[in-house]
């Protein structure tokens, strides 16, 4: 520990990927540093307005384990039916255990067929309990306008502005609040329309000119 601790001690400038990122940082370093979310080239303008049903059709793209909030959020969709809403589908892309009637489970994608995985949600979840520096599944996600869910350990939250999305903490009963919540048909074209109009989709497609400018601090 005290061999990094000197290392990053001769560091001028940290460029940190999300808020939650740079908060853990600071705990340790007084570094000098920016919050310049990441991105990738194949990032691109695939908003559109999306038509909803009276069923939501929730979306997973990541690992089934405890630490991605994967079993709290069964527990809270096993909490949702019981209480006879049934109208809301859970799709998870890859390996699950798990058996539920409203469970579709489906092979992990390939990236080519992203927008298929989207264009069959109408919001994605990520419900992590560990901390995420970033998650460019978020991005991805509002890339082609869809809503998202995140938990506040997730850095990807900075994108969302209040305004794309929601924002909550790593608890079963938040997550069942958001997802009713979602459950809403005006919510979900609230935040379509707020990301088709608002969110600033070419920033992310030219992220390189941030970071250079970094470099000239």
């Amino acid at each position: 520990r005290q061999y990094y601790m000197k290392i990053f001690s001769k560091i001028d400038i940290i460029h940190y990927n999300s808020t939650v990122a740079k908060k853990q940082f600071e705990k340790y370093l007084e570094n000098k540093g920016a919050v310049i979310p990441v991105s990738h080239n194949n990032i691109w303008d695939n908003r559109k307005i999306r038509t909803y049903s009276d069923t939501l059709r929730l979306g997973y793209l990541s690992l089934a384990v405890e630490s991605k909030g994967f079993d709290m959020l069964i527990e809270a969709m096993d909490h949702i039916v019981s209480e006879k809403k049934n109208n809301i589908s859970l799709t998870i892309y890859g390996k699950c255990t798990i058996k539920r009637q409203y469970l579709i489970q489906k092979e992990k994608y390939q990236y080519t067929e992203l927008k298929d995985v989207f264009d069959n949600i109408d919001c994605l979840i990520m419900p992590s309990i560990w901390y995420e520096t970033f998650g460019l599944v978020v991005l991805e996600a509002l890339s082609y306008g869809v809503p998202v869910i995140v938990t506040k350990n997730v850095g990807a939250k900075d994108l969302l502005q209040g305004e794309f999305g929601l924002v909550i903490e790593p608890t079963k009963e938040a997550i069942e609040e958001a997802i009713l919540k979602m459950k809403d048909i005006n919510e979900r074209k609230i935040l379509n329309y707020n990301i088709v109009n608002k969110f600033e989709i070419d920033k992310y497609m030219n992220i390189n000119e941030q970071i250079e400018k970094l470099y000239y601090m």
